[in-house]
């Protein structure tokens, strides 16, 4: 795969970015990093907009040595929670297509302990029991509708109740499995619900991808 160019994020760290190719960083990438994405698809939009952020989607990493694969761990509109090959960002998203936008890769700067099993046996079980439920549009038409509120009446007048159901937006979906690694609760932004963007206090080592 030949290099790709880096694409700039607002909200990325100054001075850690490393770009490279991903046949490059395949090794380095561990169980437990995360993925972010700045997409063009209209939800990805909207996630950007009510977060003042070019995070619209974020996706856990697990690196799967004994069958050869990176396999990324998400939630998205319409499948739901699922699992796909990484590389399949790059290749064929849909329609035989790229993944339409940038794409970064980070590892969480307090490391959980991958080689404790019971541990990682919680965080296995919790990611593989939620695959299957369905992504959360409910949530982010509130989100629509808190754009257009602010939009048109002012920053905190789209205020709206978030709901705690079966249902996952791939920020949640994120901060549960987690959650399950000891690592807390993800604190909420401003908007209100964990969203993408919250995740980049928590990451370091950022490395940058942008489709050919």
């Amino acid at each position: 795969m030949r290099r790709i160019n880096a694409k700039a994020f607002k909200n990325a760290p100054s001075g850690d970015a490393v770009i490279a190719a991903y046949e490059a960083i395949r090794p380095t990438l561990k169980t437990c990093d995360l993925l972010l994405c700045s997409g063009d698809y209209a939800f990805s939009k909207i996630i950007r907009k009510a977060t003042s952020s070019d995070w619209s989607h974020v996706a856990l990493i697990v690196q799967a040595r004994a069958i050869g694969r990176v396999l990324v761990l998400e939630s998205v509109e319409p499948e739901g929670v699922r699992v796909v090959p990484f590389r399949k960002y790059l290749l064929d998203y849909k329609d035989g297509k790229a993944y339409p936008g940038g794409i970064a890769v980070a590892s969480l700067k307090a490391q959980p302990n991958i080689s404790d099993r019971r541990v990682m046996s919680k965080f296995g079980q919790q990611a593989v029991d939620l695959f299957g439920y369905p992504y959360d549009r409910d949530q982010v038409l509130k989100l629509a509708l808190r754009v257009a509120q602010s939009t048109l009446f002012g920053a905190n007048a789209g205020a709206q109740d978030f709901d705690n159901d079966k249902e996952f937006i791939c920020s949640e979906y994120v901060a549960i499995c987690l959650r399950e690694l000891g690592l807390g609760e993800i604190p909420p932004g401003p908007h209100g619900f964990v969203a993408p963007v919250d995740f980049v206090p928590l990451l370091t080592d950022f490395k940058y991808l942008k489709r050919p």
